[in-house]
């Protein structure tokens, strides 16, 4: 009993061994089966790219053969469109184009007087080029049959003639037995060459036959893949039209509104402030209360920022405004080149001039840009070098004045680069320079010298853009005024109420 155990025991282990060793040997075969499948993969994918990059190069050769075949109503435009997408020369279209040509060019326009010209109405030429010669061929039969007969009655009517008359017509007959065998091999040599030319055709017929097909094959092909890119395109344009929409809902609204005047001492205090990302020197146009919309209403005052008070409060000096319609509280501001929270892109181009002194103030123009918290995505310089790039964020092309071939052909043409690139690929809005600078809220600095008989004309001589007056002494630092409260001031200058103490000034504005 014990050793049918043991026997047991010895068939239940060589049984486990070999099912182990079965095992290994499958899970080999799999991973094997594994690798190649992959390595199959990679193949196909590699072939699938290969067969994408000649797509356009078939429906090169397509278009071609079915243009000198004539089928399809395939103009020349369209093969030398195809040739381009294809990226060039191919062997193949550019061989067969050739030779269509120089069979084009042999024939000339009989080939095709009133239509196109291809290898459709080339056999039809031919044809008709065989029958006018077998026409001929009979036109000269007839002939020759009506002479003969004439030379035989002639023959019977003069029969007094003897050797003379005998000697000639043996010649004629003879030169007429020379032209008709000759006429008889070049008929045989025509006959045979026809043969021929109907044999080629009917080979390069049936090639260019199934060449069309396949080319076909191929083309349903690509324009599936076409179909597919037009979609995504679509997607990707209704994307930009949604944020286009966005960006002309910004330019609409105002970026805030005055809270408080100081008509006495020439300030204003707005709802902007460190919250916004609101900078010193950033100057804004001032428009009514009661307007919708800034893009085309006029600005009633220009502000500048002095002084940030808190996160939503920040000081102005007021740099320009009118008496008969003053600064009120709730009247609200607006610059171009800053927003909330955003940083307004631009683009420069043309000469600007803004204080008429026939010198380019392109640098002032950039500093009162970047001064505003905007950006500079390019420009093109005085000297014609254009820098800098257009991107999809640029907001703003501030156009001056526009070159002209006496300013250089180049600065022209570069200049009509920019303004199409900017307008046509990226959808950028247009502004001139004084719109710009209206909407900056921003004023040319005057310089006025006192009249009097000890003045002379040498205290009015004339100065860049930017410079001090000479001898000018800089003003005098002044304290900050404390904004209003609630902002209860009157607009005119007449006393207001007590307010509460200044609040401490970090940096005196005009110091």
């Amino acid at each position: 009993m014990a050793a049918r155990e043991g026997q047991g025991l010895q068939i239940a282990v060589i049984m486990f061994a070999m099912l182990t060793i079965i095992l290994a040997i499958t899970t080999y075969v799999f991973y094997a089966q594994a690798e190649t499948a992959q390595a199959e993969a990679d193949k196909f994918r590699t072939e699938n790219a290969n067969l994408t990059q000649g797509s356009n190069r078939f429906l090169y050769q397509s278009l071609a053969m079915q243009y000198v075949l004539g089928e399809g109503g395939v103009t020349k435009d369209q093969v030398d469109n195809a040739r381009t997408s294809a990226g060039g020369a191919d062997e193949v279209a550019d061989r067969v184009l050739k030779n269509f040509n120089d069979d084009m060019m042999l024939y000339g326009d009989q080939a095709a007087a009133e239509g196109p010209r291809n290898y459709r109405t080339l056999p039809a030429y031919l044809l008709t080029s065989i029958n006018n010669k077998n026409n001929t061929i009979v036109t000269e039969k007839s002939l020759s049959t009506d002479y003969q007969r004439e030379k035989e009655a002639t023959k019977a009517a003069e029969a007094q003639r003897v050797a003379t008359a005998e000697a000639a017509q043996k010649s004629a007959q003879d030169d007429l037995s020379k032209e008709r065998e000759a006429f008889n091999a070049e008929r045989g040599r025509v006959s045979t060459e026809k043969d021929k030319i109907a044999s080629q055709l009917a080979e390069k017929d049936a090639i260019h036959k199934k060449e069309v097909a396949d080319l076909n094959n191929k083309l349903q092909q690509v324009v599936t893949l076409e179909a597919t890119t037009r979609a995504t395109m679509t997607a990707v344009k209704n994307k930009l039209d949604e944020q286009k929409v966005d960006e002309n809902d910004l330019f609409e609204n105002p970026d805030g509104k005055i809270t408080g005047v100081n008509q006495r001492q020439g300030l204003v205090w707005i709802n902007l402030g460190s919250a916004s990302g609101l900078q010193r020197q950033t100057s804004f146009s001032v428009y009514p209360h009661d307007i919708n919309g800034v893009s085309s209403a006029k600005p009633k005052a220009r502000i500048e920022v002095v002084r940030i008070i808190d996160s939503n409060m920040a000081e102005c000096r007021i740099l320009e405004d009118k008496s008969s319609d003053p600064i009120l509280p709730d009247d609200i501001i607006y610059t171009p080149v800053w927003s909330p929270g955003q940083k307004i892109h631009f683009v420069l181009a043309g000469f600007m001039d803004i204080d008429g002194d026939g010198v380019s103030d392109r640098e002032m123009i950039r500093n009162i840009i970047q001064i505003n918290g905007g950006i500079i995505d390019a420009e093109l310089k005085d000297n014609g070098e254009r820098v800098g790039t257009v991107t999809a964020n640029t907001r703003y092309l501030v156009l001056g004045e526009k070159p002209t071939e006496k300013t250089g052909a180049q600065i022209l043409k570069e200049y009509n680069f920019l303004l199409n690139e900017s307008t046509q690929r990226y959808g950028t809005d247009v502004i001139s320079l004084q719109k710009l600078l209206d909407r900056l809220g921003w004023k040319s600095e005057e310089r006025t010298v006192e009249l009097g008989s000890a003045k002379t004309s040498t205290d009015f001589t004339p100065r860049k853009p930017g410079e001090k007056a000479p001898g000018a002494a800089p003003a005098a630092p002044a304290a900050p005024a404390a904004p209003p409260a609630g902002g209860e001031v009157d607009p005119f200058g007449a006393p207001a109420a007590p307010a509460p103490a200044p609040m401490p000034a970090e940096v005196d504005p005009f110091g």
